[in-house]
């Protein structure tokens, strides 16, 4: 009878401690699985924002140099106003995938940097375009003189940006997967209980 007991015993055990590692490895599949597919999205997101400012920047360049050429800019600028266009439509799209992926901060870099930096560009040339290069005070020629120098910093600051989301996603840096099991972030609710357990032993850092 007490064997009987025994093995009784070690059957629930073995059943129990089968089925909690058949949900382990469950949920660690779907984990891996949600990581690569936030991954492919997260790069997909960042060449479309890379297509999207090239768009833009080229065609504003185009204007540009259309207006300090003197010649027949309508074409110039009937493609900068398409670009521009095209930019504000995909807007707020872009706004709330970086939020998504990358989070509040490169949110506000994108809007704030990124999106200000094109902005303010277009806005001198198209003053120019408006008024006509000469008609301009001097301090609004010389911010024409220098609006290609602009757009050449802007660029290059737009090259930083998509570089530093590129390390965030070979990192798995991205999405809701880098808050599990990320104490520095500090949404306790995706830190699991064997991960805590295995930072108490020293195993986990």
């Amino acid at each position: 009878m007490t064997q009987f007991f025994s093995t009784l015993t070690l059957g629930i055990i073995a059943t129990f401690v089968g089925t909690f590692l058949q949900h382990a490895y469950w949920k660690r599949r779907t984990f891996e699985e949600i990581k690569t597919k936030e991954r492919e999205d997260a790069s997909k997101i960042i060449e479309q924002l890379g297509r999207a400012v090239d768009r833009r920047l080229v065609a504003q360049r185009d204007f540009m140099n259309a207006i300090n050429n003197d010649a027949n800019d309508n074409d110039s600028f009937l493609a900068y106003k398409t670009a521009l266009f095209k930019w504000m439509e995909e807007f707020s799209s872009f706004k709330s995938k970086i939020y998504l992926y990358f989070g509040r901060d490169e949110m506000y870099e994108f809007e704030n940097s990124v999106h200000m930096n094109l902005y303010n560009t277009a806005s001198i040339i198209t003053r120019t375009h408006k008024y006509g290069l000469g008609k301009l005070s001097r301090r609004d020629q010389r911010e024409h003189a220098e609006v290609g120098q602009r757009m050449s910093i802007a660029h290059h600051e737009i090259v930083r940006f998509l570089n530093r989301l590129n390390e965030k996603v070979e990192n798995f840096e991205i999405g809701r997967s880098r808050l599990v099991d990320n104490v520095k972030i500090g949404h306790l609710e995706s830190i699991s209980y064997s991960f805590l357990l295995l930072r108490l032993f020293g195993v986990k850092p």
